[in-house]
C-alpha cells in the first residue's frame, strides 16, 4: 500500500467561504505532478451515507466528462484515502485511481464499507479570483460592493453562456450557481463544485430536459451574474454573506420563488440588460440559453463589441478607450495597493514615526473609494 505522504502533503482548510455538503476541501501539495491542489474529502459525518458517496462518483464523471471545456475547473487525481481520524486526513494509505474512472466508481462499494472514504484532487484557483472575494473587495473591508466593469461582466456572462450550452449539448445541468464557485481574473471564467450538478439521463424525457436546462440558465442569472453586475448577493440583501453548505437538496429552495432581480442601484448599468435578464427569470420566459446569449450580443454590440451585430465605429472606439482605461486604472490600484503594504511595513519598523500611519490611513481610505474590484 501507498502512504497519504507518498502522494500528498496536505495543508489547512480553504473551503471557508464555499462550504460543501458532502466534503471539506484543503490545500495540498500533489507530489506526482509537483502543483498544488484543493483536496476534496468526503466529511466525516458521511462515511456511511451511499447518497453522498454517489454524489463522489457523479461529480468525478461530470469532470471528467467536461474537461475539454475551458470553464470547469481541471481534476488532477481521485481515489480512497483510510484516515478517518482527522477531519483534514494527515496520515493512513491513499489509493490514487488517477486515469482509471471506472476503478474509482467500481470500487466505491467495497471502499465505503471498508473504512475508506473518496477524494477529487482539483486544480487549484487563486482566491483572490473567487467573484465572492471580488465583489467583497479582496482586501479591502468589504463594506462597500463592487461591481465588476460592464467590459468585463458582458465577456463573463457571454462565456457563461457559452459553458452553459456545451454543458446542456451533452445533458448536463450545473445548477449549483452562487459567487463563491465562480472565479474571474479580468479575462477567463473557471467554475467549481459539481458535487450537485446532475447528468439528465434519456429515461427523463424531453420536456423535463429542456425545464431543467431553463432553471440552470435562471440560477445562473440570479447566483453568479446578478453579482458580477451589481456587487451584490441576491441571496442575503444588504447582510454580509454567510456561507452555508450546499446539497442537491437546498439548491432549489435557494431561488424558488424569485423570478425578479433588483438592478434600480445600478445607475450606469448597460441598458436593456436588466430588462433582458428579468424577462429571462419570468416563470413563462420562452428564452432560451441560446436566445439570451444571442440579445446579450445585441447588447454587446452598442458597447463597441463585434459579436456578429452591427457597431458603429464611434463604439469600436469608444470601447478600446475603455478598455486601455480599465488596464491603467488596474495598475493605479495595485500600484496603491503596494503603497499601501510599505506604509504598513514602515509603521512596524518604527511605531514612534507618525507620519507612516496618517500615510497608510489616507492610502487605505482612498483604497477603499476604488472602482474595481
Amino acid at each position: 500500500m501507498t502512504s497519504l505522504q507518498q502522494i500528498y502533503e496536505v495543508g489547512q482548510l480553504i473551503d471557508t467561504n464555499a462550504l460543501g455538503y458532502s466534503a471539506r476541501v484543503a490545500r495540498a501539495t500533489h507530489w506526482v505532478s509537483g502543483q498544488d491542489v484543493a483536496l476534496k474529502v468526503l466529511r466525516l459525518e458521511h462515511l456511511q451515507d451511499a447518497k453522498v458517496w454517489k454524489q463522489f462518483a457523479i461529480e468525478s464523471y461530470l469532470l471528467d466528462m467536461l474537461r475539454d471545456t475551458s470553464a470547469i475547473v481541471k481534476m488532477v487525481d481521485y481515489g480512497y484515502i483510510s484516515d478517518l481520524d482527522h477531519e483534514i486526513p494527515s496520515d493512513g494509505e491513499i489509493i490514487s485511481c488517477n486515469g482509471q474512472l471506472k476503478q474509482f466508481g467500481q470500487e466505491m462499494p467495497s471502499r465505503m464499507s471498508g473504512g475508506w472514504r473518496p477524494y477529487i484532487a482539483l486544480e487549484l484557483l487563486p482566491a483572490e479570483n473567487n467573484l465572492l472575494n471580488l465583489a467583497r473587495g479582496a482586501d479591502g473591508d468589504g463594506r462597500r460592493p463592487l461591481r465588476l466593469p460592464t467590459e468585463e461582466g458582458l465577456s463573463l456572462a457571454m462565456q457563461f453562456c457559452e459553458f452553459l450550452l456545451t454543458a446542456h449539448a451533452r445533458e448536463v445541468v450545473y445548477w449549483d450557481h452562487k459567487p463563491e464557485h465562480v472565479y474571474w481574473d479580468g479575462s477567463r471564467l473557471r467554475l467549481i463544485d459539481l458535487n450537485v450538478s446532475r447528468f439528465l439521463t434519456p429515461d427523463l424525457g424531453e420536456r423535463v430536459k429542456v425545464a431543467e436546462k431553463a432553471k440552470d440558465l435562471r440560477y445562473m442569472l440570479m447566483g453568479a451574474l446578478y453579482t458580477g453586475f451589481t456587487g451584490h448577493d441576491f441571496r442575503f440583501q444588504n447582510q454580509p454573506p454567510q456561507p452555508t453548505p450546499s446539497s442537491p437538496h437546498t439548491v432549489e429552495h435557494r431561488f424558488n420563488g424569485l423570478s425578479h432581480l433588483d438592478f434600480s442601484t445600478e445607475e450606469a448599468m448597460l441598458p436593456g440588460l436588466g430588462e433582458l435578464i428579468n424577462e429571462t427569470l419570468k416563470q413563462n420566459s420562452k428564452i432560451t440559453v441560446e436566445k439570451f446569449l444571442d440579445r446579450l450580443r445585441q447588447l454587446a454590440a452598442t458597447m463597441g463589441w463585434d459579436a456578429g451585430y452591427p457597431v458603429s465605429e464611434e463604439a469600436r472606439a469608444a470601447r478600446r478607450e475603455i478598455q486601455q482605461g480599465l488596464s491603467a486604472l488596474r495598475q493605479a490600484q495595485e500600484n496603491l495597493s503596494k503603497a499601501r503594504q510599505h506604509f504598513l511595513s514602515a509603521r512596524a519598523l518604527n511605531p514612534a514615526d507618525p507620519e507612516s500611519e496618517r500615510l497608510y490611513r489616507e492610502a487605505s481610505e482612498f483604497y477603499q473609494r476604488r472602482v474595481l474590484p
